[in-house]
């Protein structure tokens, strides 16, 4: 049983999974130069699940090298990573990110069809339409170390019949 399990805190916190072949991956630092990381840009692309592509981030020099050294014997392998879904403002301007904590290179023969997959959890607290776009803000509540962190999550929906259905309790 995990810890999650045992305290009764949700399995899946806007967790991801994405399978796609890398098209790119920089290494970068933070603004402050304290923590490096790898930029990715993930081709989930297919005829069954249409044109997407994930980005995202992977921490951490010890996972960085491994990626590097593995995509250097594997270039046009499948990948599976594993992650989460997050937000920040910086600047007064709101981005999406997606960090990587596990990946697996995926033999040609075994692995599956590319795409992404997402699992968002939070309490609806606006559901709106402007200039066409429909639009829903989450609050997400979810632990980190020892205390809990509320953000707020603005989603912007492409493809409007499901926000049509959503409903405010």
């Amino acid at each position: 049983m995990t810890k999650r399990e045992s305290t009764g805190e949700p399995k899946h916190f806007n967790a991801g999974n994405v399978w796609g072949k890398i098209l790119k991956a920089e290494e970068k630092v933070t603004r402050d130069k304290r923590t490096p990381f790898l930029e990715l840009e993930i081709d989930c692309g297919s005829s069954q699940y249409g044109n997407v592509r994930a980005y995202g981030r992977l921490w951490g020099k010890e996972k960085i090298a491994a990626l590097v050294a593995l995509r250097g014997q594997y270039k046009d392998a499948v990948y599976r990573f594993k992650g989460f879904y997050n937000q920040y403002s910086d600047n007064d301007i709101r981005y999406s990110g997606y960090s990587f904590y596990n990946y697996e290179a995926m033999a040609p023969d075994t692995h599956p069809i590319p795409r992404a997959s997402f699992i968002l959890v939070g309490q609806l607290m606006k559901k709106e339409m402007i200039d066409g776009e429909g639009i829903v803000t989450l609050n997400v509540s979810r632990p980190q170390k020892d205390e809990r962190v509320d953000e707020e999550m603005t989603l912007y929906l492409f493809d409007l019949d499901p926000f049509f259905e959503i409903e405010i309790k």
